[in-house]
């Protein structure tokens, strides 16, 4: 038994349906058009069910409710309820319990985010990067066929693209074209040079103090012999701690404080010039022959003449590769008709170049650059942007890239699995 029933006044249109089949009752109620509630109610025997569904059928209709023909597509609005349930039925079994034997023997690590409504699929590619692919419960059943092509896809053109950190939402503010040369600002340029200074510190130590080899067994460096030497350039002076000499402390024209020896922390020499502070090398235990510290000495204010002029020259020679680089870019991405952004940032940074390139509306790459690998790489580009299209038109679900780094509070803590 089934019966269809309306509600309709100034303010409302209702229906109210049940069906009756054997000891179970099921009624959908709701706004006329609507897929309503559903709710299923089984007593201990048929007869029970039918006197109760005639109560409720006299009910409604002592509250105006008449009947009425069910509306075109009453069908697909059964479907829509057999999709809920089996919707919920996934939700309630866990989506968890699907994916493990799907993706056993591919080795793929993977980790699942569940929710209520949906459920988020994370498969590794390598220690900085995953694919996501978001997984709605309601279509879940259709979409678990397209998986793993969808993985293989993703994942073998990120292996391609290593340079390939994200793929997703737009992740700034400002507006396509726009060029951000964070590294020429005046606190980037204090940590650039900081960098660039250390980086030529330590090729010189290599040069000469720690051309030498170390020390068979010294565990603290001797001063004594070393503080006696006069050497070019250099004006000598001595700190005292308590009496006890803890360190010789070297001025170059008069400036004190450009070149530290510390006996307190195993040999560890730093300096400084132009206001930035470097730490060149702390040995940890190995004390450089007596020959590298006299040859580390005897050259340093040469050496330390060369510092700024080095610095300028670098400048100005970024300057012309940015320039550069601004214009290998326009000429690899107009084919593709792509907006793109990009940051240049301090020497601070592992990768110091940010690419952006909007694939489509809502879709957008992030590729990661050190200098030297961009102008390295830089003729691929239009290239490397084919291949990420090639790879969203192949895959069967859409999915995103992702970088831990980018959130590692959120996913610093993921636990990856790989079925057997």
């Amino acid at each position: 038994m089934r019966l269809y029933l309306e509600y309709h006044d100034d303010s409302s249109s209702k229906f109210w349906e049940i069906e009756q089949t054997g000891a179970t009752h099921t009624i959908r109620y709701g706004k006329t058009g609507a897929l309503g509630t559903q709710k299923t109610k089984t007593f201990p025997t048929e007869e029970a069910a039918q006197k109760d569904a005639q109560r409720l059928i006299k009910s409604k209709q002592s509250k105006g409710y008449v009947e009425a023909e069910p509306p075109a597509g009453a069908e697909e609005t059964d479907r829509g309820i057999a999709k809920r349930e089996k919707v919920k039925a996934i939700a309630e079994a866990g989506i968890g319990a699907v994916i493990p034997p799907l993706l056993k023997g591919t080795g793929y690590a993977y980790s699942l985010q569940e929710g209520s409504k949906s459920s988020a699929l994370r498969v590794r590619i390598d220690d900085r990067r995953f694919i996501e692919v978001n997984l709605p419960h309601a279509t879940f059943m259709k979409r678990s066929e397209k998986l793993l092509l969808t993985i293989a896809v993703a994942k073998a053109m990120a292996e391609d693209l290593p340079y390939l950190t994200a793929l997703g939402r737009k992740p700034f503010s400002w507006d396509w074209g726009s060029y951000h040369p964070a590294k020429w600002e005046e606190f980037a340029m204090i940590f650039s040079k900081e960098v660039f200074l250390e980086r030529l510190a330590m090729e010189y130590c290599e040069r000469t103090l720690l051309a030498h080899g170390f020390e068979p067994s010294a565990s603290t460096m001797d001063y004594q012999d070393i503080v006696q030497l006069d050497f070019p350039g250099l004006e000598r002076r001595q700190w005292e701690c308590s009496g006890i000499e803890q360190a010789v402390n070297y001025a170059i024209e008069g400036a004190e404080g450009l070149l530290k020896l510390r006996q307190d922390w195993v040999a560890k020499e730093s300096y400084i010039h132009g206001g930035v502070n470097i730490d060149i090398l702390e040995f940890k235990g190995k004390i450089p022959a007596r020959e590298g510290w006299i040859a580390f000495l005897e050259g340093f204010a040469e050496f330390h003449s060369t510092l700024q002029p080095a610095w300028d020259s670098y400048c100005t020679e970024e300057e012309q590769r940015d320039e550069v680089r601004m214009a290998t870019l326009k000429e690899q991405l107009a084919p593709s008709g792509c907006n793109y952004s990009f940051e240049l940032h301090d020497l601070r940074h592992d990768k110091q170049l940010v690419l952006h390139v909007e694939m489509k509306p809502g879709k957008v790459i992030t590729m990661l650059y050190s200098y030297p690998e961009f102008d390295q790489e830089a003729q691929n580009i239009g290239a490397n942007v084919e291949r990420v299209r090639k790879a969203m038109g192949e895959s069967p679900l859409q999915f995103k890239i992702i970088d831990v780094a980018t959130d590692r509070t959120k996913y610093g803590s993921m636990v990856w699995k790989i079925e057997e």
